[in-house]
C-alpha cells in the first residue's frame, strides 16, 4: 500500500487532473445507495467550497472551468441601439449619424475588459409589489383624523343622539314636536357625510383593485380616490336637493323636517357600518366577496327601516301603496343604481382618455 502511494506521488498531475481525480460526481442510483456521495454544486460559491484554504488561483479557476457550465451566448438585437449600450455598434445623432463601435472605446484598454466572454446574468424578472391602502401613510392618516373627530361628534352630542333616535324608533302619530339642530350638529352632521362619501371611495377603490384592474394599474390611486369621493358626494347632493324638492311640493313643514332628521340619522348609521367595514378590508385583509356581502346587507336593512318610516310619516292608508312604492324607488333605489354605475364609468374613461 505505502508503495502505491508513492507512486501516485510521484506522477506529474496538472490543475484540471486534480480536479477530476479528487472531485468526481456521479448520480445517484439503486445501485450506489449504500455508497457516500455527495450533490454537484450548482454556484461558483460552492464549486469554490470543495477545495482547500490554501489553493492557488490557478486551481481556483480551473476548477469553475471544468465544473460549472457556461451558458450559451444570447443572440443581441438588430434593432438600432437608441440606448447607447457599451458593447454594441450603433448610430449617435450627437456624432452626425456615425457608426461607432463601444469596444474600441473608453473601456478598451482596462485589462479587466474581456468583450469575448459571453456573459448572462442569471436570476428571474422582479414582480412589482402591490399598493396597499394599510401602507399608505397618507390614507392612513386620513382614516385616522376622520374617525378620531367623528368620535368627538357623538361625544358632544350624546344626549341629542339618543333622544334622534328614540323618536326614530317611536310611530310619527306619537311625535308632538322635532328638536331642532344646533350650528355645532349640522357642522358635524355635514362632516359625517363627508366620511360617508371617503368610506365609499375606499370600499369601491378595493373594488377596482381586485375587479377592474386596468384602471387601477393605469391611474394614481390618490386620483382613483378623489373622483370616487367626488362622485359620492355629488350623490348626496342631488339626492338632499331632490328630497327637498319633492316634499316641499307634496308634503307639509312638520313632516318634511321629521323625515329630514330620519334620514340624516339613517345616513349617520351607514356611514359607521360602512366605516367598520372599511376598517376590515384596509387593515385586515377582508375579502372582497365578503365585503361586498356586508355592505349589501348593510344597505338592505338601511333601505328596509326607511321604507317603514316612509310609509309611517307620507303614506298611512292603504290606497298610498303605489305612491309609496314610486316615491321610494325614485327617490332611494335609482340613485343607489346610478350611484353604482357612475363610479364604474368615470373609473373606466380614466382608462380610455389617459
Amino acid at each position: 500500500m505505502e508503495t502505491e502511494l508513492m507512486n501516485m506521488t510521484t506522477l506529474p498531475v496538472t490543475p484540471q487532473d486534480t480536479v477530476a481525480a479528487e472531485y468526481s460526481f456521479e448520480e445517484h442510483s439503486a445501485d450506489s445507495a449504500g455508497l457516500h456521495t455527495e450533490a454537484r454544486p450548482r454556484t461558483v460559491a460552492g464549486v469554490l467550497r470543495l477545495l482547500p484554504p490554501d489553493a492557488t488561483p490557478e486551481q481556483q479557476d480551473s476548477i469553475v472551468q471544468a465544473m460549472v457550465p457556461i451558458p450559451e451566448p444570447t443572440d443581441l438585437s438588430t434593432r438600432p441601439d437608441t440606448l447607447n449600450l457599451p458593447g454594441l455598434i450603433g448610430t449617435d445623432p450627437r456624432h452626425g449619424f456615425q457608426s461607432f463601435d463601444f469596444v474600441d472605446g473608453y473601456f478598451s484598454s482596462s485589462r479587466y475588459f474581456h468583450p469575448e466572454i459571453p456573459y448572462r446574468q442569471n436570476g428571474m424578472a422582479a414582480e412589482p409589489v402591490t399598493y396597499r391602502l394599510s401602507s399608505d401613510d397618507y390614507v392612513t392618516a386620513l382614516l385616522l383624523m376622520s374617525f378620531f373627530i367623528a368620535a368627538l361628534f357623538i361625544a358632544r352630542n350624546i344626549r341629542n343622539l339618543k333622544e334622534k333616535v328614540k323618536n326614530f324608533l317611536r310611530p310619527y302619530s306619537s311625535i308632538t314636536d322635532t328638536m331642532q339642530s344646533t350650528n355645532t350638529e349640522i357642522r358635524g352632521q355635514t362632516f359625517l357625510i363627508l366620511q360617508t362619501c371617503l368610506t365609499i371611495a375606499v370600499l369601491f377603490f378595493d373594488y377596482t383593485q381586485w375587479r377592474l384592474t386596468d384602471v387601477f394599474n393605469q391611474n394614481s390611486p390618490y386620483v382613483l380616490l378623489g373622483i370616487d369621493t367626488l362622485i359620492a358626494a355629488a350623490y348626496f347632493a342631488i339626492k338632499f336637493t331632490a328630497y327637498r324638492f319633492v316634499n316641499w311640493i307634496f308634503f307639509d313643514r312638520s313632516r318634511r323636517r321629521y323625515w329630514g332628521e330620519v334620514y340624516l340619522l339613517s345616513v349617520m348609521a351607514l356611514d359607521f357600518a360602512l366605516f367598520v367595514v372599511a376598517m376590515l378590508v384596509v387593515y385586515f385583509d377582508l375579502a372582497l366577496e365578503a365585503a361586498g356581502m356586508a355592505v349589501l346587507l348593510i344597505v338592505a336593512l338601511l333601505k328596509t327601516t326607511l321604507f317603514i318610516k316612509c310609509k309611517q310619516i307620507f303614506f298611512n292608508s292603504f290606497p298610498d301603496f303605489v305612491h309609496l312604492i314610486l316615491y321610494f324607488c325614485t327617490l332611494e333605489i335609482l340613485p343607489v343604481l346610478l350611484l353604482w354605475k357612475a363610479l364604474v364609468y368615470f373609473n373606466e374613461i380614466l382608462t380610455t382618455n389617459i
